[in-house]
């Protein structure tokens, strides 16, 4: 609920932003003139759409040791939900493969996300650990930070871990 009043506190203060804003254009070009309220715009416009060169490898993570187990058996994935909000769920993925000749399970790969209506906040998971306790349990234990924008800036870091087994289907 607080993720819901803290979204609409941020549509909120986007709108009163773009209309000041405008009205703000207005009087320069009232008052200085069209130049200079094309060049507010432009300055604007360029220092808000500044882009990122942030590779997001976080969410990806790779058993190295257990890759040629890919190319011998069979691969699948499973899904779990992690965290269900009203409008949103952090998920966990993991893929593994099952052996050909002893039908044992092997890690190869997980990823963690944020799904839904995401609105100000980003999951940013820093630690998936899976471990196979059988051919039909695995115990997994995920560590990241939910992030909580307001206009495009974070203002709130939230250390979230999730540990627990789970059914491989």
């Amino acid at each position: 609920m607080l993720f819901l009043l803290f979204a609409i506190l941020n549509i909120t203060f986007l709108i009163a932003f773009i209309y000041i804003g405008y009205r703000a254009i207005v009087l320069v070009r009232k008052e200085i003139g069209l130049w200079a309220a094309i060049v507010l715009v432009i300055g604007v416009l360029s220092s808000s759409s500044s882009t990122s060169n942030k590779n997001n490898t976080n969410s990806n993570f790779k058993n190295l040791n257990n890759q040629q187990k890919v190319i011998k058996g069979l691969s699948k994935m499973n899904s779990i939900v992690l965290e269900d909000n009203l409008l949103n769920t952090v998920n966990l993925m993991v893929f593994y493969t099952i052996e050909d000749s002893t039908q044992k399970a092997f890690y190869t790969e997980s990823n963690s996300m944020l799904t839904g209506f995401t609105g100000s906040r980003k999951w940013n998971p820093d630690r998936i650990n899976i471990h196979f306790i059988d051919n039909k349990h695995y115990s997994y234990n995920v560590n990241g930070i939910m992030e909580w924008y307001f206009l495009k800036s974070v203002i709130y870091k939230e250390l979230k871990t999730f540990k627990g087994i789970a059914e491989i289907k």
